[in-house]
């Protein structure tokens, strides 16, 4: 996944793995559902991390987490 611009809600739930990139300009919210990002996945970039609405489980095991902020 990859946040260049905007903001990018995701309200459904779901399964994370891979690279998610948060751009400096850009947010990812978390809206509505249950999200999990499962190990290895990493989330990575200078944009925000929002949870507004919806569950984030972080599946710890060596993944990187470093977004610029979290609200």
């Amino acid at each position: 996944m990859d946040v260049q611009t905007g903001t990018l809600s995701l309200s459904g739930g779901g399964l994370s793995t891979g690279t998610i990139t948060v751009a400096s300009s850009s947010a990812l919210d978390i809206s509505g559902g249950a999200y999990g990002i499962d190990p290895g996945t990493s989330l990575t970039g200078s944009g925000t991390v929002i949870i507004s609405g919806g569950d984030l489980t972080l599946n710890t095991g060596g993944g990187i987490y470093s977004p610029g902020a979290t609200t």
